[in-house]
């Protein structure tokens, strides 16, 4: 059996955003797929079962330390074969003590977590250095991500195996009729459409989209969706009130069904990340419903948009975005081409061949 753990702070299946939890429900559900017992772990408010999707979803109850033990106290009593851990390296340090299963280890970020506490910094590093030793592979979500992290942590080189992240390109996908039923919700008539769908923040770059939209001389539409600063958060923010007074729209987070339906709406996907962008899942899951993506020319988006699925624009410069944004709008033969190119890009990462690729690593430990 296999068994995924993770962040403990969004109960699954998270329908209304959370990159990671996606991450482990979409990969667990294709693993079951093939034949594969697999089972979730769940924060929740009290300890349960449900069965989603072929996958058993694991609840359990209390802060992030309680449930950590909890996961290790339970999971004892479950015939493991593999233990995969997202993000969570501390877990891995508990199973290894408790003598439990191999652990892998998937990670899109490589600070350790008590970072930002400035009198805790030296001591938390080395703690966390110990965790991550625990691991017996750490596989890195792309290139990029293994590459800093190779160089934050200085572990051996035998101890990475990347893992992409995935898209499912089964419900994400072109779709003419889900693009016409949208376009008519959003009531933007025949419009060109700019979408951006994720966290908003300085470091995902809303800013910098908000800014470029300002720039553009051709009539568009910009929509922007998604939770203020972190998944789970119900408040608005300044950004929001910039998006509605330069004239975009902004819905707040959607629930997992609708994500086909508004990313078909749309013309062009922009992803304008400053920093820190390990794999871009939203710009993937684009891709494969035919959108060509603007994204910054940055971190792992350097490997998941490539010149023949979209474009990519100078990090941090908003007049870069616009003038990007301008030209692919601005030639319809271009777009088509690109759109044929973001579903060919999207097939390499369909989550049946990512499950794939988790068999062969499990299979080395």
């Amino acid at each position: 059996m296999i068994v995924h753990v993770g962040p403990s702070h969004l109960p699954l299946p998270a329908l209304l955003g959370g990159a990671i939890e996606r991450r482990m429900m979409e990969l667990a559900e294709a693993q079951a797929r093939a034949g594969e017992r697999v089972m979730v772990y769940s924060g929740g408010p009290e300890i349960g079962w449900r069965e989603y999707r072929g996958v058993s979803i694991r609840y359990l109850s209390g802060s992030r330390p309680e449930f950590a033990l909890r996961f290790v106290q339970d999971v004892g009593r479950r015939a493991a074969s593999v233990i995969h851990i997202h993000n969570r390296a501390e877990i891995a340090w508990l199973s290894k003590t408790a003598g439990l299963g191999p652990a892998v280890l998937s990670c899109d970020y490589h600070f350790e977590p008590w970072r930002r506490f400035a009198h805790l910094s030296k001591i938390s590093k080395t703690v966390w250095r110990e965790c991550l030793l625990a691991c017996d592979r750490i596989a890195p979500v792309s290139a990029y991500c293994r590459e800093i992290f190779q160089a934050y942590w200085g572990l051996p080189a035998g101890r990475f195996a990347p893992i992409p992240n995935g898209v499912n390109c089964t419900r994400f996908h072109a779709d003419a009729a889900l693009r016409a039923q949208w376009r008519a919700r959003l009531g933007f008539g025949d419009r060109q459409i700019i979408l951006y769908l994720g966290r908003l923040c300085l470091q995902k770059g809303t800013d910098l989209l908000i800014a470029a939209y300002r720039l553009l001389k051709r009539p568009v539409s910009l929509v922007v969706a998604g939770p203020c600063e972190r998944f789970g958060e119900t408040q608005t923010g300044a950004l929001v009130t910039q998006i509605r007074e330069a004239g975009g729209t902004y819905l707040p987070p959607l629930d997992d069904a609708d994500l086909p339906g508004l990313y078909n709406a749309c013309d062009v996907f922009v992803m304008p990340t400053r920093e820190l962008e390990m794999f871009g899942m939203a710009a993937m899951e684009a891709q494969a419903c035919g959108k060509p993506v603007v994204a910054s020319d940055h971190g792992g988006l350097r490997e998941t948009v490539p010149e023949t699925a979209g474009v990519r624009f100078r990090t941090g410069d908003a007049a870069d975005l616009a003038a990007h944004l301008e030209m692919l709008l601005g030639d319809p033969e271009w777009l088509a081409a690109l759109g044929e190119g973001a579903r060919a890009n999207a097939a390499r990462y369909d989550w049946p061949r990512i499950a794939q690729r988790c068999q062969e690593v499990y299979a080395a430990l």
